[in-house]
């Protein structure tokens, strides 16, 4: 097992809460089980995904599957390949958002540049009262 494919295998026994003691017994008793776990591991793994996003493939089971609407759990290899879909639809959004290539507000801007809302109002507000003297004493 490489090493990006135990990573990907214990964040899958992660998310869906397969505990050490349960998957050694599969180990042990089950190993059928531990064939599937593997293989989900190593598709996931081929997916150079952030494994932390496995949360979100996994709530997305929850609401959009049938089978996750009635409270049942995806099996390994569902969660993987519902992983892989999830992350081709997610590439997909972002390129499509990097091609409409709309220029952030210069408001979102300074927010990415480590501004705080606070400051950025403050700023606002002087650049207002410098257009109008009377500004800020409208309502008070």
């Amino acid at each position: 097992m490489t090493e990006n494919v135990g990573v990907a295998f214990r964040a899958i026994c992660k998310t869906l809460n397969y505990n050490k003691a349960l998957v050694q017994h599969w180990a042990q008793h089950k190993p059928m089980l531990i064939d599937q776990l593997n293989e989900s591991a190593e598709l996931v793994a081929a997916l150079d995904m952030n494994l932390d996003n496995l949360y979100l493939v996994h709530d997305a089971w929850k609401t959009k599957d049938w089978r996750g609407q009635r409270g049942q759990p995806p099996t390994p290899l569902q969660l993987a390949e519902n992983a892989a879909i999830w992350h081709e639809q997610r590439k997909n959004d972002q390129q499509e958002l990097a091609s409409l290539n709309k220029p952030q507000s210069w408001y979102q801007q300074q927010l990415d540049a480590g501004s705080t809302p606070k400051e950025l109002d403050n700023i606002m507000y002087q650049v207002e009262q410098k257009r109008d003297s009377k500004w800020g004493k409208y309502c008070t």
